[in-house]
């Protein structure tokens, strides 16, 4: 049921491009103006944190070999070590699974420690969006809670025990992707890339400059990885 006019709240917003606009408000039948402003951040972290991920050209360009470092070491893992990504010849598969082709998405990730840079990392994260979501009615995948975290922590502490945090590389990807295939395109830019220092992947590039895998592990941004990682982590 539409609310009454003298109860309808209206804003308008403008693009944060467009210094000094108005945001103008209607509550209660009474026309309100003000200048709408986007709050700076003056924690140097919080203002490294916001800026972390780096679009692959650009950390291309912005780290140089750096970047070529932390891609082959992603790509090494993906390909040879984990053997997450199958190359696949698009002309020999079907049509259904041609329509449950996926593109996917490279970025850098920039570690800083207490507001110094650290180390670079490269990810190849899938478009889970492009996935039918009806297809995975469950995918909770349940994290611990704080209040446990808290709790450990404060009886490791009265009983003097040491505490060891353990860093699990390539997490997601040591699960085995079950249920309907997935298969993952490769953007020309990554395909040129993995071309020159992987060049048994050449047969595999389409016309159209891009590699399509199968993927044989849950990989990063599927809509199913999270519940099948914590199925194997179970398993433990």
């Amino acid at each position: 049921v539409p609310l009454r006019r003298s109860a309808r709240i209206r804003s308008a917003y403008v693009a944060d491009t467009v210094p000094k606009r108005a945001k103008v408000t209607i509550r209660g039948g009474v026309r309100r103006r003000g200048v709408h402003k986007k709050p700076q951040s003056t924690n140097i972290t919080e203002h490294k944190a916001f800026h972390s991920n780096v679009y692959a050209q650009k950390g291309f360009k912005k780290y140089g070999n750096k970047a070529v470092e932390a891609l082959l070491a992603e790509l090494g893992g993906l390909f040879d070590i984990k053997k997450v990504l199958l190359p696949m010849d698009v002309k020999k598969l079907s049509n259904s699974q041609k329509k449950r082709i996926i593109r996917s998405h490279l970025f850098f990730k920039e570690k800083w420690k207490q507001g110094v840079f650290d180390k670079l990392k490269a990810r190849l994260v899938a478009r889970g969006d492009m996935q039918d979501a009806t297809l995975y009615p469950d995918n909770a995948s349940p994290t611990v809670a704080l209040e446990s975290i808290m709790m450990l922590l404060s009886i490791a502490s009265i009983e003097r025990r040491s505490v060891a945090v353990l860093d699990i590389g390539m997490a997601y990807v040591n699960a085995d992707m079950t249920g309907e295939e997935v298969f993952v395109e490769l953007d020309p830019f990554i395909t040129r890339f993995l071309k020159k220092y992987k060049p048994e992947l050449k047969p595999f590039v389409g016309e159209n400059g891009k590699l399509v895998c199968k993927l044989n592990k849950a990989l990063y941004g599927c809509v199913q990885s999270a519940k099948l990682w914590y199925e194997c982590l179970c398993k433990f």
